[in-house]
């Protein structure tokens, strides 16, 4: 009789899959032998085959599966100069929850911006590298999708503070020969 016991259950994501498993029979043998470095592929079966004292074989197909990765989250949005030649330098966006708020310098043309976003999980949409219109003011929603599917939103916000004298009052008084007095009137 060939009693053959493995353990079985989901790696961890990220688990590096050569494996050495240890490997519990009672036979002759076992090929390949418990304790020897194996290369699994995930979801793809491996045989095991023990040998008894009697000669005879059984053969066990051994899977092994890596628990998806729940990871999704925004790292880092930035619009780099060298995607915005309108922008002056790169510029980062601040992440609170899921919220991202980013300025841009004044007068800056924000109907075609390119970010650049790094994540944790396995997608974003809309995707990274690709001109968005980031009309001031109005958020834009990006998904990030993790390895299990499991989504979250993200709100992005380009501010664009206005150009001085596109709102507010510039008024001259006192002006003498030697002197004028300016005030700005904030509207």
């Amino acid at each position: 009789e060939i009693v053959f016991s493995l353990t079985t259950g989901t790696l961890p994501y990220g688990t590096d899959l050569n494996l050495v498993p240890s490997i519990t029979y009672v036979g002759k043998s076992l090929n390949p032998d418990s304790g020897i470095e194996q290369t699994f592929s995930e979801g793809n079966e491996e045989l095991y085959t023990v040998f008894g004292e009697d000669d005879s074989e059984k053969e066990y197909n051994v899977i092994v599966n890596v628990a998806p990765s729940y990871a999704k989250e925004i790292m880092a949005f930035v619009f780099l100069q060298s995607n915005n030649p309108g922008l002056p330098t790169d510029i980062a966006g601040v992440i609170s929850g899921t919220t991202i708020d980013i300025t841009v310098p004044s007068g800056t043309d924000t109907s075609s911006l390119v970010p650049t976003v790094s994540i944790t999980g396995a997608s974003i949409s809309p995707g990274n590298n690709v001109p968005r219109n980031f009309t001031d003011g109005t958020g834009v929603i990006y998904t990030v999708t993790a390895y299990d599917d499991s989504t979250i939103d993200y709100t992005v916000t380009v501010y664009e503070p206005p150009l001085p004298g596109n709102s507010g009052a510039l008024s001259f008084s006192g002006i003498t020969s030697d002197s004028v007095t300016v005030q700005w009137t904030k509207g």
